[in-house]
This record gives C-alpha cells, structure tokens and sequence, in this order.
C-alpha cells in the first residue's frame, strides 16, 4: 500500500460519512490486533522477516535454480493473488468502480495501450521495468508505514502532526538507502536502468540517512509509547524492525562488504513475498469486516481466498501466452512487460483505495465508533449486470465462471510445469519438452544451445542461439554466447555482422563494443572501429584496453594530435591499477616510445624528450634493446634538430653499440646510415661519416631490400665529391668505424 494508505487521517479527526451511504451500522468497539497477535506480528507485521530472509540466501547460495523454482511458485499463491486483493475492492461494487473511475476505467485503458507499446518498442522495456523495480520497494515502504499507524491508532494512540511527520521521515529514509543501492554506479541487469550515481557520493549520503532512519524513528515511536503502554506498542515496533531489516540492513551489509543488490531480485524476490503476504492478510481482514457488517452475510475465506487466486493467475499468466503465441514474441519480454504495468497499475490503484479518510475503510479497519455504509449494489454488479440480459443467466454466469477458473488453473499449471522442465539444463528431453510447450522463450532457447554445445553440434547450437537473439535483442548472455562460439571458430565475417546489431540493441556493453571496434578494424572500417571504442569509453571509463585501440588506431590514421590524449589516459589508467604493485616496465616502455613518437610528430619536443628517456629507462630494466636503441636513434634526430650535436653523437654511439650486441645486422646497418649522415652534416670529420656509410653497406650487403639500394646510392654521392676520403675510409674501415663510436664533437 502507498504511504499514504493507512495514515492520513489526522490525530482526534472523525472520518467523514460517505455520501454515498444507503444505511448505517455500527461497528464494535476498539480492539489491538485484527486477528490474533501471533499471525498479526508473524505476517502483518513482519515478524518473519529475518529468518525468511536468512533461508532466502541460503537457499540462492546453494543452488539458484531451487531458489528461483521456489520463488516462482510462492508467487503463483502470494504475489499474484496480492494484486488480485485490490481489483476486488476496486471493482466489485458499482459504487467503488463510479469512486475511483480514472483508476478503474481511464488507466486501465491507459496502461493496455502502453502494453502494446512496449511490445511494438522492445527498447522501452528497460524504462517500464526500471520505473516497477524502483517504485516497489517504496510500495512496501508506505504499506509498513501506514500499517504502523493503524496499530498505533488501534491501541489507544493519537499520533500529533509532529510524530507522523518523524515516523513518516524515519521510513522515507530508509527506502532513499534502498534506492541509492539501486541508482549507485552502472546496472548489473540489461532491464534495469541505474541513473549511475557516482558510489563515493552514494556511500557519503547512505550514513547519515541511516542515522535519521534510526533517530527520527525511535524518536517518534518513544512519544508514541507515552500516550499508551509499551506492550501496546509491539506491533509498530515491530513494523519498524521489518523496515530495518528490509531497506537498512541490506545496505549496511553492502557497504561493509563493498558489493551490491541485484536490483531486480531483491525487489521481487523474498522481499515481495513478504509484502503480498502481509497484504493479503490486511485485505482479507478488511473483506470479512466489510461483508459481515456492511453487507450483513457470512463471509466465505475459501471463496475469497479462490477468487484472488483466480484473477491473480487472470491478471499474469494468460496475456504472455497469448502474445508469445500469437505474434511469435519472446515470453519472457512479455512477461517482463506485463509484471511491470500491472504492478505500475496496482501501486496507483491501491494508493487511492486504501485511505483511513475514508470513512468506510477508518471505520473497518481502525475498529472506531463511527458508522459505515451498506453497499448499495451487489457484488460482481458487472456480471450480475450481463446475466440479466441472459436467459438463465445466474447458472450461465456459474458455467462460465467455473469454466474460466478451471482453464486459468489448468494454464497455470502447464505454466510451473514448463518453468520447471526450463530450470533442467542438463536434462535436455525436458528442455525439448518446455519448448514444446511455449517455443518462444529466449531463456529457453538459450539452455537448448547450451546443450547441443555439449554434444558438439556446432551448427545445432548457432542455429539456437540464432534464435534466441532474434526473440530478445535484450539477451545479453544469448548475445555473448554467439559471439564467442562465431569468434572461437574464426567465422569473422558473421562475427562482424552479429556484433554491429548487439551493439544496437545493448549500446551500453562495453566489451562488445570493444569486439566490434577490433572486427570492424579487421574489415578496413577503421573509422568505425575508432567510433565503436570511444562508445565503449563513454560507456565505462575503466575500459584501459579502449583507450589503446582508438590511440593506434588514431596513430595508424598519422593523427597523432588526436592519438595523445588516448596514449596519456591509458597510462594513467595502467599507472592508477598498478599503484601498490611494482610497475612492469615492459607494460609501459612501448607506450611512451608510442607518445614521443606522438609528440616530435606534432613538433613538440619537449613533450617529447622525457618520454624518450623513460622508454629508455623501461627498455633498459627489462632488458629490451631493441626498444632501447630505437629510443636512442629517435633522440638522437630530436638533439640533432635542436643543433645538440654533442649529444646526438652520444645517442647515435649508444644505440650502435646495443644493435651489435643484438646481432640484428638489418637495424645496425641502417643505424650506421643515420649516424653518418648526421656527421657529414654536423662536423669536418668527413673521412669518419664516410666510413660510417661504408660500414652500413658492409653490414647489408646480404639483403636485396631497399635499404641497401639507399645506402649505395648515399655513398656514391659523396664519393664523387670526396675521393680521397672515401679511399681512406676504405683502407682503414674497422680502425675508423671504432673511433666513430668515441667520437665527441
């Protein structure tokens, strides 16, 4: 019930009469508890809660799939018929129906023609659901609040303005702990949108919404006490522990372990449980009152308790059915959508219907003095209302009542049955058997492909998994798991096609965006490649690996300016993971050569030179010298330019001496190349720098490659212009090529 169910009635105020009363009765003095006090603080008022709360982890942690099968019956005779509670007090009279007409009629129709909407845009499923999942638990909220009052109320207490109001405060607060715990960080379920509320600010706020959960509420419930006794008091203290151990525990739980609910199973797991069994219990009770008293007839709990089991199972299980068969739609998604919108429905609905202003649901529920109206129309007027226009038409009605209950029940049956073949995965006749029941279940279609995976039917399984996407875009495991099997058999064409439509449909999963961006590079699409790994940024910044791929791919596109930012972010990001650990060099020195490279391009050598010496300095302590010597040769052009020939001279010497030690004769001859060039240009030393090229050509006069062909046609340019110096290096090569290597300018 909504927060303002059973509280709005002020301290001393008299409900006023109905208007629409037709005679008047008495209800019987003022009495503590609605049945007994064992059932009324066990279910009423929560009492259970910690040791349903304790079986529920553990039965999730031994095995989900008891958990789920448990929780999917348990809500087959809870949840369902929980709603159903509502729609009989809202539509069983004429007089209710007229009362709350925009909820009966316009809404109803309002919410069915969303229904299609969604069905018709599967990607407003997340929004739906999102707005059912976080508006439950504040459903619970008011329903305990309101509760807490009519105990109060009911023994002895005259809440003032002031401990309503810190009563009302202490509950507001702990259903804000819950919703940070929902709204903190990115969702963990592709249904259930999280508006990404950074978890440092979600921590801060959680402490002292706890303390004025605490404070305002045993504040409130001490002024209570004053006005009547302690043992008077139970039930509210209890409802108040219920709220604790719901909203407040869960979350001091959370932050002591730094983990997180799942949003969607704790609200409608236990802990809807717990609540449609409390309000089936506060409903039934307000049923027998008001039959017995205003209707003056006996009341019939089996009957009541059918009828809500009836239209309960009417309310969910027939729609999905129906919309899966008929146009072929994923069950699941459907189900999804008809959970949320009925559920949206009955919180807007139950918020009208149940106020203590109301002067027949005061006087029926507080037990007060005040005088209650007959009903003025019989009940199920609307099918007494089409019996008429039938000959026989009281025992029509019976046929087709028995017959519609009987076929819901036999529907719902057939529908545990198949939930319950769908939970064997390892049984894969009873897979076969569920589909047979409803072939247009996602879920199912994956447990399937799962299956014939094991048998090694690799055609079978992407067939299946095929078909599992196709029923619900929305299927991430589906979605990955035939990514993986398409990627694991190098089918990279249909690969590439899979992902580009996951990313679509689930634009907020970074890794396929990631997968997508690397195959879309491998099919020559690197601009979309760049713009899939900026998404997958966008989407979570800790994706270190992101920032790499769009800083080459930048860099393979020669823009390096737009190339650096990314370099700089993943290593601070590579930096920031390993704080505490000793930083491997190998992680890093290829990433700062990359952003000196990046920097002399973009003629910024000062922002290039200390990368150049922390690559040297990386390459050095994991003992690569081929990085090394690059490092030394790219410095050594840098001082060069600068007009640094001292120094350039060094870095040439340093980075020849690492290439001999290599033995990679290739990169050593080249690098004699670049050193010789770099003295004919900077120094008289010109029979050195000549030996410098003939030592080049000595050491590629193996390879026909173009290197070659470039260092003899460097050589015999300047041998036309310096003849002796070229007979001297010739005679004297290894003497001069040493001194070379000590040269200082």
């Amino acid at each position: 019930m909504a927060a303002k169910s059973f509280a709005y009635i002020k301290a001393g105020a008299k409900p006023k009469p109905s208007s629409q009363s037709s005679g008047k009765l008495q209800v019987a003095a003022s009495k503590s508890w609605l049945y007994q006090p064992s059932l009324d603080l066990i279910i009423g008022c929560g009492a259970w809660s910690a040791p349903l709360l304790l079986l529920a982890y553990l039965l999730g942690k031994e095995s989900d799939k008891t958990a789920s099968l448990l929780f999917y019956a348990l809500a087959l005779v809870f949840n369902y018929p929980h709603y159903a509670a509502t729609i009989h007090r809202a539509y069983r009279h004429r007089q209710d129906f007229t009362k709350y007409k925009f909820f009966t009629w316009h809404l109803t129709i309002l919410l069915l023609l969303a229904a299609i909407v969604t069905h018709a845009l599967p990607s407003l499923v997340p929004f739906v659901f999102t707005v059912y999942i976080t508006w439950s638990p504040w459903h619970y909220t008011g329903q305990n609040f309101g509760l807490a009052m009519m105990f109060a109320r009911r023994n002895g207490a005259q809440p003032q303005k002031i401990e309503r109001n810190a009563l009302f405060a202490s509950f507001v607060a702990s259903y804000l702990i819950l919703f940070l715990s929902f709204h903190g960080g990115a969702s963990n379920d592709p249904y259930v949108l999280s508006l990404g509320l950074p978890e440092s600010f979600v921590r801060f706020l959680k402490i002292p919404l706890i303390l004025i959960f605490s404070a305002s509420g045993l504040w409130s419930l001490h002024r209570l006490r004053k006005q009547t006794k302690w043992r008077a008091m139970l039930a509210p203290l209890t409802l108040f522990t219920t709220q604790f151990l719901w909203f407040v525990a869960p979350a001091i739980l959370e932050m002591l372990n730094q983990s997180r609910l799942p949003q969607a199973r704790y609200s409608t797991g236990i802990l809807a449980i717990m609540h449609s069994a409390q309000y089936i219990w506060i409903t039934s009770y307000f049923a027998r009152q008001e039959t017995q008293i205003s209707e003056q007839k006996q009341w019939q709990p089996l009957a009541y308790a059918a009828t809500l089991l009836v239209v309960g199972i009417a309310l969910f299980i027939p729609a999905p059915w129906l919309v899966s068969y008929l146009f072929q739609y994923d069950f699941g998604t459907s189900f999804l959508i008809f959970t949320a919108l009925v559920n949206i429905h009955h919180f807007l609905l139950d918020g009208t219907v149940w106020k203590l202003r109301d002067s027949q649901i005061a006087a029926l529920l507080l037990s007060s003095k005040e005088t209650i109206s007959k009903a003025n129309a019989s009940q199920n007027w609307w099918l007494n209302g089409l019996a008429l226009k039938i000959k026989n038409g009281k025992q029509l009605r019976r046929l087709t009542l028995a017959g519609v209950a009987v076929s819901l029940l036999m529907l719902a049956g057939i529908d545990q049955v198949r939930y319950f073949w769908g939970l064997q995965e390892k049984n894969a006749a009873n897979l076969l058997r569920a589909a047979g029941l409803n072939p247009y279940d996602s879920s199912l279609k994956l447990k399937i492909a799962r299956s014939e995976a094991k048998t090694g039917n690799e055609e079978s399984t992407i067939a299946s998994l095929r078909q599992a996407v196709a029923l619900n875009p929305l299927n991430v495991e589906a979605q990955n798991s035939l990514a993986r099997l398409l990627l694991e058999r190098q089918r990279y064409d249909e690969a590439y096609a899979h992902y580009q439509q996951m990313c679509e449909h689930l634009p907020n999963d970074a890794d396929a965006l990631i997968n997508f961006g690397i195959l879309a590079e491998q099919s020559g699409n690197p601009e979309q490649a760049i713009t899939s790994w900026r998404r997958a940024i966008a989407v979570d910044k800790q994706q270190k690996n992101a920032y790499l791929y769009v800083a080459e791919g930048y860099s393979k596109q020669q823009r390096p300016i737009d190339a650096i930012p990314y370099y700089e972010q993943y290593l601070g990001l590579l930096t920031a993971l390993s704080e505490g650990e000793k930083l491997n060099p190998k992680d890093v020195l290829y990433l700062t050569y990359k952003l000196a490279q990046a920097y002399s391009a973009t003629n910024a050598p000062e922002r290039a030179l200390p990368y150049y010496e922390k690559t040297i300095l990386f390459a050095e302590q994991a003992g690569e010298k081929a990085i090394e010597s690059l490092a030394f040769i790219s410095l050594a052009n840098l001082y060069a330019a600068a007009n640094q020939r001292t120094v350039a001279a060094e870095c040439y010497q340093r980075a020849l001496k690492l290439d001999k030690e290599i033995g990679d004769t290739k990169t050593e001859g080249m690098n004699w190349y670049n050193y010789g060039q770099f003295l004919f240009a900077s120094s008289t030393e010109k029979q050195l720098a000549m030996a410098c090229l003939l030592k080049a050509e000595e050491l590629l006069q193996s390879t026909q490659e173009v290197e070659r062909d470039t260092v003899m046609k460097a050589i015999e340019d300047r041998k036309l212009s310096s003849q002796k110096e070229f007979a001297t290096s010739k005679q004297n090569l290894q003497i001069l090529s040493a001194k070379a290597l000590s040269l200082k300018l």
